[in-house]
């Protein structure tokens, strides 16, 4: 077998392909120009924003109080969590029309919040008629905490994070600060966010760092970048073991009676949470890794 192969990868290219495929499939249309990176910072924000349909088991505040009118729009978003449905339709209309959007109680707090609609919105279907009072809450991968129903505008509410810290404590012991029991009062929290400032809150003596994962200057969600960085990294990876390994992948694709050319096209391919190299000329697919998000 000769070992003259070339091989030609651009491994990232295609995965921030992929990712446009998906964002087009949550109806987000991403230019052919747009800069890779931001590619993925607008993937991960969204999927961040978005929150993923899973099962949970929905908690409920000891403070927690519903209007009477919006009894049947909260029952309805509970079913829906309880059933791992999606939630977009509940959420910020900008979830759909503006997928690069910086939530900034969400990016700070980790909290989002829903509307509690039981009829389409008139001007979008997509999504429930919008609502004055909203649902506040927190959700992990097991389960929904309900913080409240307060007015639409309560982005700031520190209440949010005494509501956590009171009913759910261990959910969040993850983000307290170590060796520091007591900051200096905070001011206008909101001018913080608008500043790029970051904050820590304290509760009863407890001080949390950003629940949410915090955010940079630019107000883009730290986890965001995290993410993309992970996967950016890991892509790379697996492209360098490709190109290490390229008479393997031959000797695997010849034992299934296949002819591979001595130059090489494989592109990265994603398919069902399983991550392959493909050659083009063959497509044959050779498993490299899962896809764990």
């Amino acid at each position: 077998m000769s070992n003259n192969y070339v091989c030609e990868t651009d491994f990232y290219t295609d995965w921030v392909n992929f990712l446009k495929e998906e964002l087009s499939k949550w109806g987000c249309t991403i230019e052919n120009n747009e800069d890779l990176e931001k590619v993925s910072f607008t993937y991960f924000n969204l999927r961040k924003r978005r929150l993923m349909p899973v099962v949970r088991e929905v908690l409920i505040s000891k403070e927690f109080v519903c209007p009477s009118q919006y009894l049947a729009g909260l029952e309805l978003i509970k079913e829906r969590i309880r059933r791992g449905e999606d939630l977009t339709p509940h959420l910020s209309r900008s979830v759909l029309t503006d997928p690069s959007y910086n939530d900034d109680l969400l990016n700070d707090w980790g909290i989002h919040h829903l509307h509690l609609g039981i009829v389409p919105d008139a001007r979008d279907n997509r999504i429930v008629e919008r609502t004055g009072p909203l649902l506040f809450a927190r959700f992990d991968d097991n389960y929904a905490y309900l913080i409240n129903v307060l007015n639409h505008g309560e982005w700031a509410n520190i209440d949010f994070i005494r509501v956590l810290h009171n009913n759910w404590p261990t959910s969040i012991e993850h983000c307290r600060a170590e060796n520091v029991s007591s900051i200096e009062p905070l001011g206008d929290i909101q001018a913080y966010r608008d500043a790029g400032e970051q904050t820590f809150i304290e509760i009863d003596g407890v001080v949390y760092l950003p629940i949410g994962g915090g955010y940079t200057q630019s107000r883009l969600s730290v986890e965001v970048i995290q993410y993309s960085d992970y996967f950016s990294a890991m892509i790379r990876e697996l492209e360098n073991r490709v190109n290490n390994n390229v008479s393997k992948l031959v000797a695997d694709a010849q034992t299934q009676g296949l002819s591979l050319p001595e130059k090489l096209h494989i592109k990265l391919v994603v398919e069902k949470e399983k991550i392959y190299a493909e050659e083009q000329s063959s497509k044959f697919k050779w498993p490299i890794a899962n896809l764990d998000w």
